[in-house]
């Protein structure tokens, strides 16, 4: 069974909030001045982690603001080459791919770069 397939909203909704606390933690431990450091081990700087997740949450709840405002959602984005009504990409599996999964892969980049920052 593929990763984004939750029995309910309150499962995902689960998923989501447990795999961005341990993202937050993760974050909240690296000290605020050197949050901007790039170091060659890891493609972003923990900002810039940090900045891009949001700019995807943004979109991801304007896709849901819009469906009930009754708009047409294109997603990802209008004339985005990619999926766009593709039925195998439900709303669990947009939603999923821009929050769990990389909540899990940005807390693997942060502690990656908290080991090779601590080197440098």
């Amino acid at each position: 069974m593929p990763s984004y397939h939750y029995a309910s909203k309150a499962e995902l909704k689960e998923a989501i909030h447990a795999s961005y606390l341990l993202l937050d933690g993760e974050y909240k431990e690296v000290d605020e001045n050197q949050k901007d450091i790039r170091i060659s081990e890891v493609d972003k700087t923990p900002t810039e982690i940090i900045a891009y997740q949001l700019g995807w949450l943004h979109l991801v709840m304007s896709w849901d603001r819009d469906e009930k405002e009754g708009k047409d959602v294109i997603m990802p984005a209008p004339n985005y080459k990619w999926t766009g009504s593709n039925p195998k990409w439900p709303m669990a599996r947009w939603i999923h791919i821009n929050s769990v999964a990389p909540f899990k892969t940005f807390r693997a980049k942060i502690r990656k770069w908290k080991k090779y920052n601590a080197l440098h």
